[in-house]
């Protein structure tokens, strides 16, 4: 892999987890009684799938 798609990828995982890192900490944040927007479980695993990715 060249250097620069490596740099573009590495960009790009950074850009995937600091927008699911917004959407999990908006999910965890309920008023009482109402349900979570998104299914929390499902961006742990977006989460885990980006950052095994990273490695």
């Amino acid at each position: 892999m060249k250097l620069a798609e490596a740099l573009a990828e590495r960009k790009s995982l950074q850009d995937r987890l600091a927008a699911l890192t917004t959407r999990a900490r908006k999910a965890l944040m309920v008023i009482e009684g109402r349900n979570p927007t998104e299914s929390v479980e499902q961006l742990l695993k977006d989460i885990e799938t980006a950052l095994s990715r990273w490695e």
